[in-house]
């Protein structure tokens, strides 16, 4: 969650792929339109998701959201302005090829056909099953509105295994339809279900209303309900979803009516609870707008009255529609609005040259279909070659190819281009959109490998021809097959073992066990999961494996944030926000990647290399300890005889408080009670026995232990003072809190400002500041 301009709250939902607003109604009266640079933030998040691989398509509701705003402003003095209002602003999602419409525009209809398997409808939400219904019908150019409430009992249907074969589809009542009452009870005699359909926002307007609503709708169902049929009312959920709108739009009147599935025949034995754990808001404003697919071929640019198809490789515009209020407009018209009504629309770059002749044709109004409004500008090759993986470049140099990135897997579909060839210099190209780019280059020349499932065309470009995981090893490019688990990994869905690279798309839950040989990728959170993997890691969400919890990685990880967790990385640990109160063993480095906020509080952290973030340690609260350039296995080794000591000190004190009770002066023993003393005497002994053992071995240990002499900890904020750290098994005595500092055996007292790093580093070219040297 982050904070916007005009204090509106912009949330990412990375379960749900969703981006929500929420603000108080007094933000809009503060400007007649809303903040532009919000949908520039949103815009580059979801085209980081689709370029990642984790959903295939996003809208993003910039008309609705103006409407809306446009809405409130018309009620200023009408409605208290520190009422709160939500509003999803963007939706991501994923394409259902088994979601099939069929339209006829001659009858007006639309019908529906879908059969998906079980477990993959399992892992479906309604808000993905209604965006692909209202896309697929976008798609055919049949503007339709149709029933939600339809669609949810659709949606029960297929949850249950049911097939649906051309069911026709039901358009929401129109606004002619409403009664008096501001809403209506319609009832499906075919498939006996009853939906409820909302007109007047007062209804929704605060609880109370809401549930007076509900029992409005009970006896109105009770008389359309005429032959009698034993109807399940859906209640609980009911109250919940009305409820849910009273901070959003429909409670002020706004893009009604709201659609509800308010009751269905008994015999049906539907589970009504999978629309309440759905929780997706945000179906609503996907109906009212047109869906944009990220494959498209071309993608649509709207102006205020010019659309532009930008082709897929963004280097020419083509104008295919004009508004009809443009003929009012063009005795005014010249060049200055031409070039606003273009950047409106998106473009940026090549329409210099276009603008003389496209003005005289929107003055005359001949020959505007098909006109090239932009052209983009070829580059020009140059000396030096890199190969492109994805979204990241890997230089490459005659000696090897920096292979940084190969810890930055990504999911990958057959006929996804995955990489290609480029130029690192020459003369840069551009395009309409005003993104700049180098040359393509040759493959051949550049010596890539070609692994399993990549395929190359045209001597420079690499595509996908399986799904998986993409993967560069050296200068071998491939395609890993991968698992994919849908949804989460709990008691309900069993624990997981796989021979290979897997994805879940949810989170692991509490008590859940994960075994991968393999990367492993997982979409959402870890919670008091246990979690092995040979390979890489990469956790969007956080983690908090608990005390009964733990993650042993093989290579690589990379987390959101982590807490309270139990965590051991053979290679480097990426954490994006913050570390807190956890056990963490790495034998590469540790940093924390957020420059400014990063932190690291509580817990023991050791590192072989480095221990890199902004902030670490804190004056409240518990102690910060680490140990840095000390051996992977040895510090492992140590922490598990650390834990075994204090479980048998623990123990042996349990033991001894039950041999003081029974050695109380004037104590008389029974039989049985002279055993247990005799017993617990002997267990004495042998707890000692064991600790000294087990101080021995420390001991023994710690005199033996190697060390990297050019481990570092690099603190670019504050290191507070209270913090324990030792560097190549000293420790490092800080007489106060320190700001921006490098710690390391090599300086005097082990302490560096960091405006002396540079010659530090000149001395000790080995030494580690972070992931982009390791």
């Amino acid at each position: 969650m982050f904070d916007s301009p005009h204090n509106i709250q912009l949330t990412f939902n990375s379960r749900l792929k969703r981006a929500r607003l929420e603000f108080r109604v007094e933000e809009c009266f503060k400007s007649r339109k809303p903040p532009r640079q919000l949908m520039a933030r949103i815009e580059e998040r979801f085209k980081e998701e689709r370029d990642s691989g984790f959903i295939e398509t996003y809208l993003i509701f910039n008309k609705r959201f103006d409407e809306l705003w446009s809405h409130l402003r018309d009620l200023e003095g009408d409605i208290d302005p520190a009422r709160e209002i939500k509003f999803t602003i963007a939706q991501g999602g994923r394409v259902y090829s088994e979601i099939q419409i069929e339209t006829s525009k001659a009858s007006g209809e639309a019908a529906l056909s879908c059969k998906i398997a079980p477990k993959k409808m399992s892992s479906i939400p309604f808000n993905a099953f209604l965006f692909n219904v209202i896309a697929k019908l976008s798609q055919q150019d049949f503007p339709m509105a149709v029933d939600r409430g339809q669609m949810r009992f659709l949606y029960l249907m297929l949850k249950n295994g049911q097939a649906l074969e051309k069911v026709k589809l039901l358009a929401q009542p129109n606004v002619d339809e409403s009664p008096s009452a501001g809403f209506l009870v319609r009832i499906n005699p075919q498939l006996h279900y009853a939906t409820l359909h909302v007109f007047n926002g007062e209804w929704l307007s605060n609880e109370l209303n809401c549930k007076r609503l509900l029992k409005e709708a009970r006896i109105a169902l009770n008389r359309v309900n005429v032959d009698k049929v034993k109807m399940n009312f859906l209640e609980g959920h009911s109250i919940e979803k009305i409820t849910s709108l009273i901070s959003k739009m429909q409670a002020f009147g706004f893009n009604m009516p709201y659609d509800l599935l308010i009751a269905y025949d008994e015999q049906y034995r539907l589970n009504a609870n999978l629309l309440a754990r759905d929780k997706e808001a945000g179906e609503h404003d996907l109906l009212a707008l047109d869906a944009k697919f990220a494959k498209a071929r071309h993608r649509r640019f709207k102006g205020e009255h010019l659309q532009i198809d930008v082709d897929p490789s963004a280097m020419k515009a083509v104008l295919v529609a004009v508004d009809d209020k443009i003929v009012k407009l063009r005795p005014t018209l010249n060049d200055a609005w031409l070039r606003e009504e273009l950047t409106r629309a998106g473009l940026v770059s090549g329409f210099e040259e276009q603008i003389p002749a496209l003005l005289q044709a929107l003055q005359t109004g001949e020959g505007l279909a098909g006109f090239v409004v932009a052209k983009g500008v070829n580059a020009v090759p140059g000396t030096n070659l890199a190969l492109k993986l994805m979204n990241k470049v890997v230089e490459v140099t005659d000696e090897q190819i920096d292979i940084r990135e190969r810890q930055n897997h990504r999911i990958v579909h057959t006929g996804d281009v995955v990489a290609e060839v480029r130029y690192t210099d020459g003369v840069e190209g551009i395009n309409v959109l005003g993104e700049k780019f180098f040359a393509r280059g040759s493959a051949s020349v550049l010596g890539t490998v070609l692994g399993g499932g990549v395929e190359i065309q045209h001597d420079g470009v690499f595509t996908a021809n399986r799904d998986g995981l993409l993967q560069l090893d050296g200068s071998t490019l491939s395609v890993q097959s991968a698992y994919v688990h849908k949804g989460s990994i709990n008691l309900s869905s069993g624990n997981l073992r796989f021979d290979g690279a897997v994805v879940v798309e949810g989170d692991i839950e509490s008590g859940a066990s994960v075994d991968i040989t393999g990367t492993l990728i997982v979409k959402g959170s870890v919670v008091n999961a246990k979690i092995r993997c040979t390979g890489d890691l990469e956790v969007k969400g956080g983690v908090l494996t608990g005390k009964n919890g733990y993650i042993n990685v093989g290579g690589n990880a990379r987390m959101g944030f982590v807490e309270n967790s139990v965590i051991q990385v053979k290679g480097n640990l990426l954490v994006q926000r913050m570390i807190s109160h956890s056990w963490i063993t790495a034998g590469g480095l540790i940093e924390v990647l957020d420059e400014s906020k990063g932190q690291i509080t509580g817990g023991l952290l050791s590192s072989w290399k480095a221990i890199v973030c902004a902030k670490f340690g804190s004056d409240q609260g518990h102690t910060t300890q680490c140990r840095i350039g000390s051996n992977f296995h040895d510090e492992i080794r140590l922490q598990r005889l650390a834990k075994r000591a204090k479980r048998f000190n623990e123990a042996a004190e349990e033991n001894a408080r039950s041999i003081a009770l029974l050695e109380k002066p004037g104590s008389k023993l029974s039989e049985a009670q002279k055993q247990h003393y005799d017993y617990i005497k002997k267990n004495g002994q042998r707890y000692g026995g064991i600790i000294a053992r087990i101080v021995a071995s420390r001991t023994a240990l710690e005199s033996s232990l190697t060390y990297n002499l050019d481990a570092t900890i690099v603190v670019s904020d504050i290191l507070d003072k209270n913090s324990l750290i030792w560097v190549n098994g000293k420790k490092i005595k800080m007489p106060t809190s320190l700001k921006g500092v490098l710690l390391s055996t090599h300086v005097n007292k082990g302490i560096l400002d960091l405006s002396q790093v540079e010659d530090f580093h000149k001395a000790h070219p080995a030494a580690i500041f972070g992931h982009s040297q390791s």
